[in-house]
């Protein structure tokens, strides 16, 4: 007996849900975004060697971004023409998402190596190496979806979105 196509019709709900979770991560970062008081960005420019300078932005008028940064006591400003590079905070967020996708990669790859190498010793549904790398794959995918989600839930990290430099009225590209 062949792996049927109502066995892979199984497995459709599964892959729609690992490409949503791709796409929804995709989507996120095409949103504009744009530096205002009270924001923290990240902002590259040459009066700071090219390091990245993080802060919270206090004003922005023709001339400069005036930012406060913790490791600074005065506000610092920075005039548009010497700014390279800005990016937004979306803040802290957590990395199930990523150990989610990561998991699920690593896991399906497994699985699929095991399913090449597993031994048909019963009849069943995965009697050809292509269906039993299937099964493996996927099985091992969603272990490691599941592990992958959990293990990342455990942390946060902060995430930036990118300003076109070209998209703001007083900035001067470089």
């Amino acid at each position: 007996m062949g792996f049927s196509g109502v066995r892979r019709i199984r497995f459709l709900p599964l892959v729609c849900a690992l490409c949503g979770v791709t796409g929804n991560l995709a989507a996120q970062t095409d949103v504009a975004v744009q530096p205002g008081p009270g924001q923290r960005v990240r902002v590259v420019c040459t009066q700071a060697g090219n390091s990245p300078l993080i802060g919270t932005v206090l004003s922005h008028d023709q001339d400069s971004l005036r930012l406060e940064l913790a490791s600074w006591a005065d506000p610092v400003s920075l005039p548009h023409p010497t700014i390279r590079r800005i990016e937004v905070s979306s803040g802290p967020q957590s990395n199930a998402d990523r150990g989610a996708l990561r998991g699920a990669v690593v896991g399906a790859l497994a699985g699929m190596v095991a399913g090449l190498l597993a031994t048909n010793s019963q009849s069943g549904t995965a009697n050809t190496p292509a269906a039993r790398a299937l099964l493996g794959a996927t099985l091992f995918g969603l272990t490691g979806a599941g592990f992958g989600a959990a293990i990342g839930s455990l942390s946060e990290s902060e995430r930036w979105t990118e300003v076109p430099l070209e998209q703001q009225p007083n900035f001067v590209s470089p």
